[in-house]
């Protein structure tokens, strides 16, 4: 069985917890779930990561959101207004009808 240390906990997307098991992948041998985790993650998550470097960025110019909230919006990547109120919905965060558009104006270049 293989083990691995937790050394710290931080708020990743899909795409960056992809690079972190692939690294881990060369090193040693992943366990059942990181295997699984891995096959899941190429399967929905292919963004460069420039382009993911380039998001967060420009998700970060929305005062409201933190980095969890980008985290998951570049994980889930929405294409609509709908489905960004079902990533928010138990969230402690109002977005306006500006704030979701604007989300969505800067996701389409990536979809």
């Amino acid at each position: 069985m293989i083990i691995m240390k937790v050394k710290g906990e931080k708020n990743i997307t899909w795409p960056e917890a992809r690079h972190v098991l692939m690294t881990k992948e060369k090193e040693q041998e992943l366990g059942y779930e990181q295997k699984r985790a891995l096959e899941h993650l190429n399967k929905f998550s292919k963004m460069a990561k420039k382009d993911l470097k380039e998001l967060v960025d420009s998700l970060s110019r929305i005062e409201k959101l933190n980095d969890r909230h980008i985290a998951t919006i570049i994980s889930f990547m929405p294409s609509k207004k709908e489905e960004i109120n079902m990533l928010f919905a138990n969230e402690h965060i109002i977005l306006s009808d500006s704030d979701k558009s604007e989300i969505l104006k800067l996701i389409k270049p990536f979809l």
